[in-house]
């Protein structure tokens, strides 16, 4: 939950971390991800978090969680 609201607030920690564990709260809450889709094109440094890294990210949480 807090990592989910973390992304909205757009102060998340780790991109991936707080991802991974936001959409696991979504999946087991049955809520929408749509709005985590902030995190694409957010720059860390000179490191992008492109579309396909996120839904690597969410496919992952969701293979995890099954």
């Amino acid at each position: 939950k807090q990592a989910y609201q973390r992304i909205i607030d757009g102060v998340w920690e780790s991109r991936n971390n707080d991802l991974f564990m936001a959409v696991s709260y979504a999946k087991v809450k049955n809520i929408s991800i749509e709005p985590l889709k902030v995190l694409i094109g957010t720059v860390k440094g000179s490191d992008e978090f492109t579309e396909e890294e996120f839904y690597k990210t969410v496919q992952s949480a969701f293979d995890n969680n099954e």
